[in-house]
């Protein structure tokens, strides 16, 4: 099985259907967001990102999702798609970013391991696109 539709932490894949895909398109409408952000910045895009939709089932733990590091894969729970645009963004910036290869760093608001109070209090989408872009820059 690949790495795309394998699941861990006792989630699963949810089903595609109608409403699967429209979650699974808000994620990727942020992708296609991350990727003109680029161009205009005049960067390189993003490479493909397999996305997946997954739901809850023996979960060991609630997380906002996950990624194969490296491996261009994120897996979104389906109740992150369902947060404010501001937390869902930080989000699939955060997996995108893993998925490109980069590691956690506690000291900062977006690849920060946790979800700290202090990284939704001032959360706005110009602070996570230009904090991405330091990212990409490396």
């Amino acid at each position: 099985m690949h790495l795309k539709n394998r699941t861990k932490d006792g989630y699963r894949l949810k089903k595609m259907n109608d409403n699967t895909y429209k979650l699974r398109r808000r994620v990727i409408n942020i992708i296609y967001e991350l990727n003109n952000f680029l161009k205009a910045k005049k960067r390189n895009p993003l490479p493909r990102v397999e996305v997946r939709v997954i739901e809850e089932h023996n979960c060991k733990r609630k997380i906002g999702g996950y990624a194969y590091i490296g491996k261009n894969i994120i897996h979104i729970p389906e109740q992150s798609i369902g947060l404010s645009y501001e937390k869902l963004l930080r989000i699939v910036i955060h997996e995108v970013l893993h998925g490109i290869g980069f590691e956690h760093d506690n000291k900062c608001h977006i690849m920060h391991p946790g979800w700290p109070t202090l990284v939704y209090d001032n959360l706005t989408t110009q602070k996570l696109f230009g904090t991405f872009l330091k990212y990409i820059d490396r």
